[in-house]
């Protein structure tokens, strides 16, 4: 089974960014506990995933990282799991330093493609055409972006 990642990190504009996100199987939006400002920031990414997709299922997961530095924490965990409730998708609090729930990231973002890939095939108001181009079931066709 294959994953591919693509870190689009630092390169949130232009064509090749949308086609990406457009296109993508599932999706890490990242933020740092320290930065409100990086928290801020993944709401428009969020809203651009849904207008570039429409009305086909986005399986994500928000990920809060520097888990590890409470004394620099400005967003606080209950923030972070309040906007994944909204967004309808799990939320993970990780560490790299420690590697805390590193692994989980991947984990539960394949499941949520898993997850959402029979009903994607089903949905109405998708053009064949674009019904096309969801992959099937099969783990080796899966592509996930962090944002």
């Amino acid at each position: 089974a294959l994953l591919e990642i693509v870190d689009t990190v630092g390169a949130r504009t232009g064509h090749a960014h949308d086609l990406y996100m457009r296109d993508g199987d599932g999706f890490v939006l990242l933020y740092s506990v320290d930065s409100e400002a990086s928290f801020e920031a993944v709401r428009p990414l969020r809203e651009r995933l849904g207008r570039l997709r429409g009305p086909r299922a986005i399986p994500l997961v928000l990920v809060a990282t520097k888990a590890d530095r409470d004394a620099e924490r400005q967003v606080l965990s209950a923030r972070g799991r309040a906007l994944a409730r909204e967004w309808r998708c799990p939320f993970l609090e990780i560490t790299a330093k420690s590697k805390l729930m590193v692994d989980q990231v991947f984990t539960q973002i394949v499941r949520e493609m898993e997850a959402l890939a029979p009903a994607e095939a089903q949905v109405p108001d998708v053009p064949p055409s674009a019904q096309e181009t969801w992959p099937s079931n099969d783990i080796e066709n899966y592509h996930c972006l962090s944002f």
